[in-house]
């Protein structure tokens, strides 16, 4: 069934939505205030998800994409308009989803934090067939090979190391320190963020925007930086040790958690390897933590896009951290948990927008609560 529609604003997951006959419509690659013609795929009880078919009217804040598989491969979302509508896209969604969500009116101001928007990834999973390497098309197990320029995305040291290589099975690839790439095949990716090593399997979580990394390390620095060895930390969600290892020297006692024995044992080597004192780390998943410490000076979460679960959101109010600090890659869950938070005596004291992942619909986001007196 095809469909005439005005486009009024965008959503998390990279669509945009209209309304028409009592019905939300979803849209991908389309922008507000545009008249777009499209083609009804889904309807559900009070929506419908649409692929556009033509744009009647078009925004001024239409672009030409930059890369020709733009809505055929489904990585990225907004490459067809410039890279500050995007920020401010994401902002959009994040307020949005404070207020409808979480019932949450943050006045104060939401810190934004970018940097290029093209070749940022320093590691990613790669997908082959027939020798032809890419990524997934859009909502299919199909793939859209790279053009010939490569994906934009990619650190051009990767997209050297496709052109000049000869796959036959899909492939994991990493840039390290020293501009090597790194595939499966290597034992260990060893990275430098600002003045600590990191050394992980290729499996392994790691931030992979490799402009930005940086900054976020100093983001949650800021917000830990007052404390002292009176202090215990917690950090669930831990990975190889990118936060509680920078942060454990303002603790008497940091732990971090993780469900992945790769990322503690990689954590573990990291932890010698910064010869960082004072610090342990434990394989659990975060609703199960039964840490040696009753109660935590500061809690860091950086759980998965499905966010905490109800146990791991009362785990941490049980702790009664002065500072919570939650790092998200998804708005909706983000706000779900906050409204436990703030129900519970703790504020939103600061709100910081970092775009690891420009170009997709993806957005990460620091927010730091307090407890109140």
């Amino acid at each position: 069934m095809i469909k005439k529609l005005k486009i009024e604003k965008p959503v998390y997951g990279g669509d945009f939505i209209s309304f028409d006959d009592d019905k939300t419509y979803f849209t991908p690659y389309v922008l507000p205030n545009e008249t777009a013609e499209t083609q009804i795929i889904t309807t559900r009880k009070n929506s419908c998800f649409t692929n556009l078919k033509k744009i009647i009217q078009s925004s001024s804040s239409r672009i030409p994409p930059e890369c020709e598989n733009f809505a055929v491969c489904g990585g990225c979302s907004y490459l067809h308009t410039d890279y500050n509508t995007e920020l401010a896209f994401k902002k959009q969604i994040i307020i949005e989803s404070l207020e409808r969500i979480a019932g949450f009116n943050f006045t104060s101001e939401i810190e934004t934090i970018s940097g290029p928007r093209f070749h940022y990834r320093s590691h990613a999973g790669i997908k082959v067939k027939n020798g032809a390497c890419g990524f997934y098309k859009k909502d299919s197990n199909t793939i859209s090979a790279f053009p010939e320029k490569g994906c934009l995305l990619l650190d051009k040291k990767i997209i050297e190391f496709i052109k000049n290589g000869n796959f036959q099975k899909d492939f994991k690839a990493a840039v390290n320190f020293t501009n090597d790439v790194i595939t499966e095949r290597e034992k260990s990716v060893t990275e430098k963020v600002n003045d600590y090593v990191f050394e992980h399997k290729l499996n392994d979580f790691f931030q992979s925007n490799l402009f930005l990394r940086g900054k976020m390390l100093n983001i949650i620095n800021e917000m830990t930086e007052k404390f002292s060895e009176k202090d215990t930390l917690l950090d669930l969600g831990c990975g190889t040790g990118f936060f509680s290892i920078p942060m454990s020297k303002y603790y008497g006692y940091t732990l971090g958690v993780d469900i992945e024995k790769s990322n503690i044992k990689s954590a573990i080597k990291n932890k010698s390897l910064n010869k960082t004192g004072k610090l342990f780390f434990e394989t659990n998943d975060m609703d199960m933590i039964n840490p040696s410490a009753k109660h935590f000076s500061t809690v860091i979460a950086d759980p998965p896009r499905a966010g905490l679960t109800p146990e791991a959101v009362n785990k941490i109010l049980g702790f009664s951290p002065k500072n919570f600090i939650y790092v998200s890659c998804n708005p909706s869950t983000w706000a779900r948990d906050l409204r436990q938070f703030i129900e519970n005596k703790y504020s939103l004291n600061k709100l910081i927008f970092i775009d690891m992942f420009p170009g997709t619909h993806h957005i990460e986001i620091i927010s730091l609560l307090e407890r109140n007196a």
